[in-house]
């Protein structure tokens, strides 16, 4: 596949990418800050990245690891139009990764090179009757990145080249001073050009449901929502079950964001999900949420941390399903204040599975399966210029589990030289 040719051959969002395509064509004013370029009645912003990075464990295995080197290049497109209260984004960015070294290239077959498209069109719409519509679309081929549609981790690494498409748009409209009522609906879809891999996840899924909106304060508001969807979900057949099977999906979820003190901003949305599959695999009832807060520690350093617990689709043995538990602690010097930036994660990530291993007959041969994953990692950034800058960043990442074959430990150093406007 060409480079552009992916993303083209696509219905539902290559409009977003014709019209960015159509505002580059235009004339633009000169400009020598990152402050973006005046772009028709928006601002553009073009930049490109350079990332060479070497990893000790790349496929994440658990015997015999194997350390490979990769480059990447990655031009990112983005443009943005307010116009009264309401605003407009376009984004666009292609990615050119190549493996090097004959073990990886030859015998591992990562020939490449690999051409990657991410699309995004997001926009908010603020009426004279206060009455707001928001619409976010994001479109993704790529092949490397499994934590576009496997946040937990349970795929480690893919070489199948996949699409991904979302779309969700949300109205309200006020009624009174402090409430608001209105209508929410989403689709997404996964699909993997070769579906008979064991990381192929195959899935599509679409629905609706009603937003109610209270407002404590000016900086403070309570959500909630009742969200029903229907969908499908492919895999390759195992130990009895289907290859294909409906579900679906029924959530209400409560949310509130606002500031604590003077420096501090959280967020929390805490969910009870239903989960029901038509055929035989199991199905998940139960909490799901995530809490997110973050502190200003003076003017350019802020601190944050983040809690979750997701449901995530699982290919893994007869599983449907797995249940993913996350808290990420982060520490940052931010890069619009000062020449030299910094960051510190932390994270640790338990995965649950509800099914017990079993063979291909359907016999159960071992526990349900129990992951920890523990991660590391740190960067020090320098902004040579208005427009030029570099980062050097190292990750180290270990997994336990009960099941021997998925455990890995595995380390990753990557420089990074960036121009352009941000």
């Amino acid at each position: 596949m060409g480079p552009l040719g992916g993303v083209f051959r696509q219905g539902r969002l290559c409009a977003a990418t014709l019209l960015l395509a159509g505002f580059c064509a235009m004339p633009v004013a000169a400009a020598t800050s990152s402050d973006g370029i005046p772009l028709g009645k928006g601002l553009f912003y073009p930049s490109v990245e350079a990332v060479w990075q070497n990893e000790n464990n790349l496929f994440l295995s658990s015997e015999d690891p194997i350390p490979a080197s990769s480059y990447a290049v990655r031009p990112r497109l983005i443009w943005e139009l307010p116009f009264r209260e309401s605003s407009l984004n376009l984004a666009y960015s292609p990615l050119v990764r190549e493996f090097f070294g004959q073990e990886v290239k030859q015998g591992q077959g990562l020939d490449g090179p690999y051409y990657s498209h991410f699309v995004d069109l997001g926009t908010k719409l603020v009426f004279s009757s206060e009455a707001t519509v928001e619409f976010r679309g994001e479109y993704v081929v790529d092949t490397f990145e499994t934590s576009t549609f496997d946040a937990g981790g349970e795929v480690v690494f893919n070489d199948n080249q996949y699409r991904k498409e979302h779309v969700e748009v949300e109205g309200i409209r006020p009624v009174g001073f402090r409430h608001g009522i209105g209508l929410s609906a989403g689709y997404e879809q996964l699909e993997f050009d070769d579906a008979s891999t064991v990381t192929s996840r195959n899935y599509d899924r679409a629905g609706g449901g009603l937003v109610y909106v209270y407002k404590i304060s000016p900086l403070s508001r309570l959500k909630l929502n009742a969200i029903f969807e229907k969908g499908t979900q492919e895999r390759p057949p195992f130990a009895g079950l289907p290859g294909r099977e409906d579900y679906g999906n029924r959530l209400v979820r409560l949310a509130w964001q606002g500031a604590t003190g003077r420096e501090g901003q959280l967020e929390v949305r805490v969910g009870y999900l239903n989960w029901d599959f038509a055929g035989p695999s199991s199905d998940f009832s139960g909490l799901t949420g995530d809490l997110r807060y973050s502190l200003r520690l003076g003017a350019r350093s802020k601190l944050s941390t983040n809690l979750s617990r997701a449901v995530l689709p699982s290919f893994y043995n007869v599983n449907s399903h797995y249940v993913t538990s996350n808290i990420e602690t982060r520490l940052q010097r931010e890069k619009a204040k000062s020449r030299l930036t910094y960051f510190v994660v932390a994270s640790y990530r338990q995965n649950d599975y509800p099914e017990a291993l079993r063979d291909s007959s359907g016999v159960v041969i071992g526990p349900r399966r129990e992951d920890r994953i523990v991660r590391a990692e740190a960067g020090v950034g320098y902004r040579i210029n208005d427009l030029l800058q570099g980062e050097v960043r190292y990750r180290h990442e270990k997994r336990d589990s009960n099941q021997d074959e998925s455990e890995y430990n595995a380390g990753r150093v990557m420089l990074q030289l960036s121009f352009g406007w941000y």
